[in-house]
């Protein structure tokens, strides 16, 4: 369903679902029909302080933000 949206972040959001995928099929040997998303968010993440030269010899501020989301992938229990 990702895959046809046109947002630009359905695109980073797709590919970090399927790498989560791949890291519990690797890692704690679980079966990918199995897998599910149970919780997807996003958090805060650094942000860069810079500063660009104004008028006058004063500066602006410059405050670039970042993000970091988390997916919680759990198994159906039959």
């Amino acid at each position: 369903m990702l895959r046809f949206m046109p947002q630009k972040g359905a695109e980073f959001v797709g590919k970090l679902i399927a790498s989560a995928v791949a890291n519990a099929e690797n890692n704690f040997e679980l079966n990918r029909t199995d897998l599910y998303v149970k919780t997807i968010f996003a958090d805060e993440g650094i942000t860069m302080k810079r500063m660009k030269a104004g008028a006058r010899g004063r500066y602006k501020p410059r405050v670039k933000r970042s993000s970091q989301v988390t997916v919680v992938l759990d198994e159906h229990e039959e």
